[in-house]
């Protein structure tokens, strides 16, 4: 086809867009072209053509400024065509004019051929924008399109087959059930088993491509790979051993994943498979590795396919157990959790920089018993994760998996197998051998059946952890004290002689002094596993220890900073909380809490002053200024009249800082349920007060907020007037409803959230703000079907929950009920009608396993 001429005028306008190195330039020709797009839907579709004229013009040409102009021309009809604008003076977004259709489709698939990897990226990505998001180009209506994907793929060589199979890619990403469809007479029955061909392909990215599409299609499982799983895993078993590392990466995912989703299909060959997996936890590629792991920790996971009843769950247990993988797996996992050179490197580097605990998350107390692994995974990531920048990474992976082979596994079995191990690192001269022996011994700990045939070791251990609070190296140091916080039920155990009660005086009192050493990083750890004794020990224990503590840790109100001091801050609540009035008896109080009052009045200056006006310095101060109220609050209902001469300051505090404590708030609400009239007077104030927190961001502090305000949007069933405070603002309100664990506050948030919605629906649909708003609201519906012990708190959705190739969403819990459920779906369709074909857009956006959810349980799709 020949290239119709382009505007010339918008080609010196592209030019100028691609010359990035004079900016100024570059903006104004941005600007000038975003200002001229959105006139009409014919002046947009006139710049649409011309972008992909130009690039169709130079895509070929030898010349790098042009090549450079055509992609650039490229990647602006991408960025329109995926996210038009609104025409001028309206609410409508632009569209594509009829007239336009044809000639972009035969520039499009002419483009899909270039041998450019950017130009054919770009041209299969639109492609699926306009086939599976918009649906402006139906695929009924472009036969052109599956006649030269099917000619392409007809070819043996990776030159035409690659851009073929990534355009078959994104279209499958986008909507798996599209190429399986009647009207095109099911595409996939074709396709399918051509991927299956393709993964003996010599070329390796033709073989990556087509593992890539069929784990597109596990989930949603179509009849043709039903039809063609013998043969997908005789292939599969053909070059597991590929030479290639992202080849045997992608086997191991894709055989996860069968694993997970489709147990009845793999479980004859499990044995196999798991022989695979065995030696690809030591492969010599680290992301190969990290999949082999997953499997393992999927595989082991309490609950899932591999633990539970039934034939596959029996198949799962032999394997792990019976045919020896167990012992030869947990020994690679512990040698997989010890930091590689380079990690150790940028961990020793951010050791020199670390100021006082500013860069060192807080470990926050919670009583944990063995069962909520999420939380036990959370407990790890907050102290040991510097060197990991808090990404999922094989060390996690294969701490948690441990932690997983705990709960399932045979207790004498397994520590016949760990002690060995465990006792060689933990006798390692490199302390950061000892550092992961220590981590690894902190993962099987807790309440399930190895950890309590741990108990038996510790008194050889114990002693051992005790000195390594210590060592020279923060990390190891810091590891320490949370393994130890892990066994806190053998330290606080009293027989009925009374004979081990001087055992928890020396635990505290050993954790109290290493508090005072200089390493932020120490501290944190050090206070939560303070906290973790406390809660686990009581106050009837904690209360003799109380005079030997309160002096060291009135020390530490001094000299702690940052993230360590808010964990102190939580320290010294829950010493208030678990003592009651015993912790301001004797002049205790006055050890603690006017260093705390003197620190909220230094905060609350700072806040007032020019210097501190930035939005980081203010959310700085703010979130500290919350955490010190947490713990005032806790004083204040612990100590009761003990707390009475503060009783004045602190009210001040409550009522400058947040009016009153956002669950007492919530509480009255739910007194008040029906019954405005109270409350009313005070409303402004009220929203005045919980807003800011909201906004805040800060953890703990959102997730409660959020549940605050979902109570106080029952109070009327109307919103409580935040149609006048909140637009623009509802996608912070959603994900602190996602974050929200106790099952009775996030039930009450969603449903005091619904009320708000159906009442004033302009909240979520503000022209400005309602794809953030519909993507918040979407995702907080998903955390609602995290998987999680049934009955038990939930937890936050995680990377993995979102993206991992093995699906792990549940359905609706069942205690939340059927009539909030048609609640949910009501509103979803509400929405989903408001929105109309920008639906597509919205949800092209979200992460794949959220499109699955959706789909399987809400019936959405686009």
């Amino acid at each position: 086809m020949a290239t119709p001429v382009s505007d010339p005028q918008v080609l010196l306008a592209v030019e100028a867009v691609t010359d990035v190195s004079n900016y100024s330039s570059h903006k104004a020709a941005l600007n000038a072209l975003d200002s001229s797009i959105c006139q009409s839907n014919e002046s947009y579709s006139y710049f649409i053509l011309n972008f992909i004229r130009i690039t169709a013009a130079f895509a070929g040409s030898p010349e790098p400024a042009k090549l450079q102009t055509a992609i650039t021309a490229l990647y602006l009809f991408k960025n329109k065509l995926s996210r038009p604008p609104l025409i001028l003076n309206t609410t409508s977004y632009a569209e594509l004019v009829p007239e336009s259709h044809e000639e972009i489709k035969a520039h499009l698939i002419n483009l899909l051929a270039s041998t450019n990897n950017l130009i054919s990226n770009g041209a299969s990505t639109s492609i699926s924008t306009l086939v599976s998001e918009f649906k402006t180009f139906p695929l009924i209506h472009w036969p052109t399109l599956l006649q030269t994907l099917s000619t392409m793929l007809s070819t043996t060589s990776p030159a035409t087959l690659t851009p073929a199979l990534k355009c078959i890619l994104k279209i499958s990403s986008d909507d798996p059930n599209l190429l399986d469809s009647p009207a095109l007479n099911h595409p996939l029955n074709t396709i399918l088993p051509l991927m299956t061909s393709y993964l003996s392909h010599p070329s390796p990215p033709v073989t990556k491509l087509a593992l890539e599409i069929l784990s597109t299609y596990i989930p949603t499982f179509p009849n043709a790979m039903a039809s063609s799983m013998n043969d997908i895993l005789t292939s599969l078993s053909t070059i597991a051993s590929h030479q290639d590392p992202g080849v045997r990466k992608r086997v191991c995912e894709i055989l996860g994943s069968f694993t997970v989703h489709r147990p009845m299909y793999v479980s004859g060959r499990l044995p196999g498979i798991a022989e695979f997996m065995v030696g690809r936890v030591v492969d010599g590629d680290r992301d190969v590795r990290m999949k082999a792991t997953e499997f393992w920790m999927n595989l082991l996971h309490p609950g899932s396919y591999g633990t539970e009843g039934g034939e596959e769950g029996k198949v799962g247990r032999e394997v792990w157990e019976k045919q020896g993988c167990m012992e030869r797996v947990v020994p690679m996992l512990l040698g997989n959790v010890v930091y590689t050179e380079e990690e150790r490197e940028g961990i020793l580097e951010r050791n020199e920089e670390e100021d006082e605990g500013r860069n060192v998350k807080p470990i926050f107390h919670k009583g944990r018993g063995r069962g909520e692994e999420e939380d036990d995974e959370d407990d790890e990531e907050e102290g040991f994760d510097d060197g990991e920048d808090g990404s999922w990474s094989l060390r996690k992976a294969s701490a948690q998996t441990l932690d997983f082979a705990s709960a399932v596994s045979e207790p004498d079995k397994l520590l016949g197998i760990l002690l060995p191990e465990l006792q060689k690192g933990l006798s390692d001269q490199d302390p950061w051998v000892r550092e992961a022996a220590i981590l690894s011994l902190g993962a099987i700990g807790g309440s399930t059946a190895t950890g309590r045939k741990m108990e038996a070791y510790l008194p050889q251990i114990y002693p051992f952890l005790c000195q390594q609070l210590t060592a020279p190296l923060p990390q190891l140091a810091a590891v320490a004290a949370w393994a130890m916080s892990r066994y806190v039920g053998w330290v606080c155990y009293i027989d009925e002689s009374g004979g081990e009660r001087g055992k928890l005086g020396r635990h505290v009192g050993m954790l109290v002094n290493a508090g005072m050493g200089k390493s932020g990083k120490v501290r944190s750890a050090v206070v939560g596993s303070l906290a973790a004794a406390v809660e686990v020990a009581g106050g009837e224990h904690i209360e003799p220890l109380l005079n030997e503590m309160y002096p060291v840790l009135s020390k530490c109100l001094e000299v702690y900073e940052g993230r360590a001091r808010i964990g102190l801050y939580d320290l010294l609540g829950c010493i208030a909380d678990e003592c009651g009035s015993a912790a301001g008896e004797g002049g205790r109080g006055e050890l603690w809490v006017p260093q705390i009052m003197a620190r909220w009045k230094v905060l609350h200056s700072l806040s007032q002053h020019k210097d501190w006006q930035t939005e980081e310095k203010q959310a700085e101060v703010r979130g500290e200024l919350l955490r010190l109220l947490e713990c005032v609050a806790c004083g204040a209902a612990g100590m009761g009249m003990g707390f009475a001469q503060w009783g004045r300051e602190a009210l001040e505090m409550w009522v400058k800082v947040v009016n009153n404590a956002l669950w007492s708030f919530g509480e009255l609400c739910l007194r008040c349920m029906g019954q405005p009239a109270p409350l009313l007077p005070f409303q402004d104030k009220i929203l005045s007060a919980i807003i800011p927190l909201l906004m805040s961001q800060q953890v703990g502090i959102e997730e409660n907020a959020s549940a605050c305000m979902g109570r106080m949007c029952m109070v009327d069933g109307r919103g409580f007037g935040l149609e006048t405070v909140m637009v623009g603002k509802m996608d912070t309100w959603f994900n602190g409803i996602g974050c929200i664990y106790d099952r009775s506050e996030k039930r009450d948030a969603l449903k005091g959230c619904l009320a708000c919605i159906r009442a004033h629906p302009a909240l979520v649909m503000d022209e400005g703000s309602r794809r953030s708003a519909v993507s918040g609201f979407l995702m907080m519906i998903a955390s609602f079907h995290v998987r999680v012990e049934e009955g038990g708190d939930f937890r936050q959705v995680e990377f993995d929950d979102l993206h991992n190739a093995c699906y792990s969403f549940q359905s609706w819990p069942g205690d939340l009920g059927d009539e909030l459920r048609a609640e949910v779906g009501g509103v979803i369709q509400e929405i989903g009608r408001g929105l109309g074909a920008e639906a597509g857009i919205v949800i092209k956006a979200l992460p794949k396993n959220v499109k699955i959810l959706l789909k399987d349980e809400w019936s959405i799709s686009v």
